[in-house]
């Protein structure tokens, strides 16, 4: 009886295992292009670190409220960013970004960052995406504006 006990076993866990093997992931849905733009306000909340905030407009999202911060390095690295867009119907998305910047002439410094979306909500739940985003910053007035232009994959 234990040798019956035993094939059945080894059976069971052989088609376990099989199966696993060779189960697909599960197919993700169409990929889209995605373009947003936003002028908002820069705070910063230590020589290194700044938080960002304002309207913005997009392409999947339409009207949206942006809002977002990261650290800087001494050698001109953008680094821990993450960021949060909440649509007009209460919607988010959410992610994280990393990149460089680029002090130029009048007191502006130029953001050049790739954004990842990791995690939606309500209408968004499922999303992911990529893209570049450029940001200029005018530290006379703390003020920013930014463009996207990216891809995002639907559920």
């Amino acid at each position: 009886m234990n040798r019956y006990v035993s094939s059945r076993a080894a059976t069971l866990a052989l088609g376990i295992a099989s199966t696993l093997c060779f189960t697909q992931p599960a197919a993700a849905g169409p990929t889209v292009p995605h373009k947003e733009t936003s002028d908002g306000t820069v705070t910063f909340t230590a020589p290194d670190a700044l938080t960002f905030q304002g309207p913005a407009q997009a392409t999947h999202l339409g009207r949206y409220a942006t809002s977002g911060g990261n650290q800087t390095t001494a050698d001109g690295r953008i680094i821990n960013g993450t960021f949060k867009s909440v649509a007009a119907d209460g919607s988010t998305i959410s992610g994280t970004y990393s990149g460089t910047f680029t002090p130029l002439a009048n007191n502006k410094v130029r953001f050049n960052v790739d954004a990842v979306w990791v995690r939606g909500t309500g209408r968004l739940a499922g999303v992911t995406g990529r893209g570049s985003v450029v940001a200029i910053v005018d530290l006379n007035t703390n003020t920013y504006h930014f463009d996207t232009t990216a891809t995002w994959t639907l559920p």
